[in-house]
């Protein structure tokens, strides 16, 4: 593999990880949740709260970016990297390669802000059943 094919590849994957590492977190404050203390659970969603509002803005500008991206992309992509590849022309192919990853980069930064948006939404639903629970 060259060595940009190996970096991208590794961005991704750091990228992927960290989605997946939100999304354990998420999972395990659910699992948790029968155990949990009500002051913990609104502590934890608070936090939730900072980090969504954090990463809002970012996911706004990923979609902004999205858009554009499958605005270029819209056509026969496979016939024209098909000309470019038997007309040899290099610096298209490298544009095309160039947002190809940059598409794959915009994908995973929205997972992530899904992910942290689901773990608001998890704990949001875990301290209404505890509120619920609470006033019965």
């Amino acid at each position: 593999m060259s060595d940009t094919v190996e970096r991208m590849r590794t961005t991704l994957d750091t990228k992927l990880g960290a989605v997946m590492e939100q999304l354990k977190t998420t999972k395990n404050n659910l699992e948790a949740a029968s155990g949990a203390i009500d002051e913990g659970i609104h502590s934890k969603l608070e936090d939730a709260r900072v980090k969504v509002q954090a990463k809002k803005q970012e996911a706004d500008v990923a979609r902004e970016r999205l858009k554009t991206l499958i605005e270029v992309q819209t056509g026969d992509i496979k016939a024209q990297v098909a000309q470019w590849k038997a007309n040899h022309e290099h610096d298209k192919l490298v544009k095309h390669a160039d947002r190809a990853e940059d598409y794959a980069g915009v994908c995973i930064e929205l997972a992530m802000a899904a992910a942290v948006e689901a773990e608001e939404a998890v704990l949001q639903a875990i301290a209404a059943r505890m509120d619920v629970e609470s006033a019965s």
